[in-house]
């Protein structure tokens, strides 16, 4: 199985256990909704549990090269001295970037165009279209951006790139159902398709 279906599968379960648990309230007020889901400083954030359960034996660094979560692999030796100088082995697996803004989430998508590793994540929120089952106005313009920055080019046989949906608090006709409505697309080498 790709490991982007593996990650979004994670992710679904992980807010759908937290509303479960905590109920609603936090999903609106976006700044504590984004501390839960990047950088919860009461344990694992809902993308670093995740990430973990989709690469069991790699390690979280958030914010690093300014990408919200990121998870790597140290590889055969892993960090070792080189006479005076540190050597660092390791290799980035996958990077996410969250963007509450829901109308500001396509600087995400062109940042992670350019970061090379095997899985790259764009998670944001937008209107739900309930008639058609997706987001529609943010997957035209994603697949926009996609065709205008050429992102094929920048996306190897190997790597996948996925969108993730959310309901906008306008979009929720029942709170039950958030977590059914977060939507993944896939890059497929031309446009991004709905999983």
């Amino acid at each position: 199985m790709m490991k982007s279906i593996i990650f979004y599968h994670h992710f679904i379960e992980n807010i759908k256990d937290f509303l479960d648990g905590n109920g609603t309230e936090a999903y609106h007020n976006a700044g504590k909704w984004t501390h839960i889901i990047t950088k919860n400083n009461e344990g694992l954030s809902l993308i670093d549990k995740a990430l973990l359960e989709t690469f069991p034996n790699a390690n979280i660094a958030n914010e690093y090269y300014r990408i919200d979560n990121c998870i790597y692999e140290s590889l055969a030796e892993g960090y070792k001295k080189d006479g005076e100088l540190n050597f660092h082995q390791w290799r980035l697996l996958a990077a996410v970037e969250h963007e509450n803004a829901w109308n500001d989430w396509s600087d995400e998508l062109v940042k992670l165009t350019y970061i090379q590793c095997p899985l790259r994540v764009v998670i944001s929120y937008g209107d739900y279209d309930s008639e058609k089952e997706e987001y529609t106005n943010a997957m035209h313009l994603a697949n926009k951006i996609a065709e205008a920055i050429n992102l094929k080019r920048y996306i190897y046989d190997d790597e996948e790139f996925m969108l993730i949906f959310g309901p906008r608090i306008s979009s929720i006709n029942d709170e039950k159902d958030i977590a059914k409505l977060y939507k993944a697309y896939i890059w497929n080498g031309e446009f991004f398709q709905k999983l």
